[in-house]
């Protein structure tokens, strides 16, 4: 895909979408353990205050996963703006100098400099859709040699699924991951 593809995202406030974006692959920003937990909690803690139903994470070392239902006065664009300035002011100040540097001269967004400026939504409709997309979401860290089962990976809430911090609605408890990562 063309480095300067904008992908056109229809879902609207109060759908349940898959959302996709990160940082430019060569850089790796979110390699870092402390930097994925910041991701994390930057997550909760826009979807807490968005009033956004979480329904499955991962944060990986260069792209963040989730699928949610917001809140019917927020747009799915508003939602992943808001995720990337809140993450960029947290993730900024740890990243080195040479890190920067390079991200600046890689098309990232000048606003939210560690987010490359797409970012991909699709809308889900079914329940079929919505476990499909969990399942792909918590896969991804096996997938990519992250992790040998979902549950082991750390920054994803495959884990969450296996010990039902849930309700019965699907929606993660974001109280837990606000224990788990400080949010």
């Amino acid at each position: 895909m063309p480095a300067n593809r904008i992908w056109v995202n229809v879902p609207k406030g109060g759908d349940t979408v898959f959302v996709t974006f990160g940082t430019p692959e060569t850089e790796r920003v979110l390699e870092k353990p402390t930097i994925r937990d910041l991701m994390v909690a930057t997550l909760v803690d826009v979807c807490s205050m968005s009033e956004t139903q979480l329904h499955a994470f991962a944060v990986l070392p260069h792209t963040v996963h989730f699928l949610a239902t917001t809140a019917s006065h927020w747009e799915p664009a508003d939602l992943v703006r808001r995720i990337k300035h809140e993450a960029a002011k947290q993730v900024l100040p740890l990243v080195s100098e040479e890190c920067r540097e390079a991200l600046a001269t890689l098309g990232t967004e000048s606003e939210h400099l560690i987010w490359t400026k797409n970012y991909r939504s699709i809308l889900i409709r079914t329940p079929k859709a919505l476990a499909e997309r969990i399942e792909y979401i918590h896969e991804k860290p096996v997938h990519t040699g992250l992790a040998n089962e979902p549950e082991e990976y750390r920054w994803s809430s495959a884990r969450m699924y296996r010990e039902g911090r849930f309700d019965p609605e699907g929606h993660l408890d974001l109280g837990y991951l606000y224990s788990l990562f400080g949010a």
